[in-house]
């Protein structure tokens, strides 16, 4: 489905809907490679090197959209970094984690999963390792449980027999509870890395103190219909790294100082079709504020194979990513959730940049509709500078540069207008046309409609994310009408019978002549 990029009144009446084209500016120093980069207005510049150039080799190897490769690239890296690593913004805040939410909305085909596969390979090797080393521990559990049942069954029988005997039990007491305390445990099964699953599994998995796990999809669809996007508060202290107790009839624990990252890849679709999504869910909650949002260019069309291209072997800097994140990783695994704590070097320039965000929430101000996002700004920015001052430090140090700070609050002003734009009050609009005009596109040769569309016939028989919704499949035709400078228009034709108003038709220029003039 052709997709129209949010916010832009743009629009082409003579053809089907196209994407926005890429800018084709030229790039600098180490940031200069041929092709196409990301649309106008990505901060391409404030890219880090060491994460920009294993952006440019994914991009080379896959040709998926730049933005969404950057995003799946933050969440990798906020993975295996948040089990050892915590921020501080300011003196007078506490720590906080480096987990990041992101959600990326892209059509099917942009090759999702192929870009997931590439950075999740580190991740994807330890869960295959852990689970042979949890059967292995499993069996080993059974063959202790069933000798600690067997112990504890022959001191059962012994304490009864010296109680039937009148003999003083209490030895053979003192036996049977020190027994007790010796009862093995149950191996715990660790991942990393969840995908379909629900929020019972996700909190079983987090259980304890100090886990560190992502919940990582690239079709995502069924993920936002499941338990853990129904239990708002509990996705929003998961990202404070909060506490959240689970209370069940036969079980209660409570996940302590965990660590989550989530990437949700979804169909656009879905997303913007959705109100409960779209309204409920990322506004009204205040999930969506957590949330780093954005709907990439789509490269559809002009991912053509050239000498540019390369292969997984070549990807010399993916490869040295994964050396450090390996690092990360065990180090994440090893500190029993006692996290070293990364700290902003220069608290003046942030608490500026903090001043200048809250001054744009005031009545009237850029942010004033956008209170929810916009409150976030800072502390995903900080989130941010700290997982790129860990990809680009030369030594040990904790002290986040001001160079990063820069480049964060770059990238999370990025995703702010991404966010402004999907819910301008223009947005819906725009996708409900783009879904219209894709279906119109189709069906324009049918015999059934060769003297044009009945206004009718598409509320019942139109896209189906639209079907039963007179409304917005109204104002859509009306939409595409004032846009199109005379290239489509309603005509009325009178019924047979008198009195009864006229069916209205959606027709082309080209219906028009060749069929009503006629008529």
């Amino acid at each position: 489905m052709p997709k129209i990029q949010c916010g832009d009144s743009s629009y082409l009446p003579a053809q089907k809907m196209k994407e926005q084209i890429m800018c084709a500016k030229k790039l600098d120093g180490y940031k200069k490679y041929p092709g196409r980069i990301p649309c106008e207005g990505y901060p391409v510049d404030d890219l880090p090197e060491e994460l920009y150039l294993v952006a440019v080799e994914i991009k080379k190897l896959t040709q998926a959209p730049f933005e969404m490769i950057v995003s799946c690239l933050l969440s990798v890296l906020s993975l295996a970094t948040q089990g050892a690593y915590d921020v501080k913004a300011f003196e007078s805040q506490g720590t906080i984690p480096l987990s990041l939410f992101i959600m990326t909305l892209a059509l099917s085909g942009e090759r999702k999963t192929t870009v997931e596969k590439l950075l999740m390979r580190v991740f994807r090797e330890y869960d295959s390792k852990a689970a042979e080393q949890y059967q292995l521990d499993l069996q080993n559990y059974q063959i202790l449980s069933d000798i600690w049942k067997t112990e504890k069954k022959a001191l059962e029988t012994a304490l009864k027999a010296a109680i039937k005997a009148e003999e003083d039990p209490k030895e053979c007491r003192d036996r049977l509870v020190a027994h007790g305390y010796k009862k093995p445990d149950a191996p715990v099964k660790r991942q990393l890395i969840y995908d379909n699953t629900t929020e019972r599994a996700l909190l079983e998995g987090l259980r304890g103190c100090g886990v560190s796990a992502g919940l990582m999809s690239d079709e995502g669809g069924n993920l936002l219909k499941s338990s853990i996007f129904s239990n708002l508060p509990t996705i929003n202290t998961l990202w404070s790294g909060g506490e959240v107790p689970v209370n069940r009839m036969k079980d209660c624990f409570t996940v302590k100082n965990a660590r989550l990252t989530m990437h949700v890849m979804v169909q656009p679709d879905l997303f913007l079709s959705s109100e409960k999504l779209r309204e409920h869910f990322f506004r009204e909650s205040g999930a969506g504020g957590r949330f780093m949002l954005s709907y990439p260019v789509s490269t559809m069309g002009e991912r053509y194979e050239s000498s540019y291209s390369r292969t997984l072997a070549e990807c010399t800097e993916l490869q040295k990513l994964e050396v450090k994140m390996q690092a990360w990783l065990e180090k994440s695994l090893n500190c029993n959730g006692e996290r070293q704590v990364l700290v902003v070097g220069d608290m003046q320039y942030l608490m500026g940049l903090h001043n200048l965000v809250e001054s744009e929430l005031n009545y009237g101000c850029t942010l004033y509709d956008f209170y929810d996002v916009g409150s976030k700004i800072i502390e995903n920015t900080v989130r941010i500078a700290g997982i790129l001052h860990l990809l680009t430090r030369k030594d040990n140090s904790l002290i986040i540069p001001r160079e990063c700070i820069d480049s964060a609050h770059a990238l999370c002003g990025w995703y702010v207008n991404q966010f402004m734009s999907i819910f301008s009050e223009n947005a819906r609009d725009e996708h409900d046309e783009a879904l219209v005009m894709d279906w119109l596109d189709k069906y324009h040769t049918d015999p059934r409609w060769q003297a044009g569309f009945p206004v009718s016939d598409v509320a019942n028989f139109g896209p189906s994310a639209l079907r039963n919704k007179d409304k917005r499949i109204h104002r859509a035709l009306e939409n595409i009408v004032a846009k199109s400078n005379g290239t489509f228009m309603f005509v009325e034709a009178p019924r047979k019978t008198p009195g009864r108003p006229g069916v209205k038709y959606f027709v082309s220029n080209s219906q028009f002549n060749d069929y009503w003039k006629r008529s």
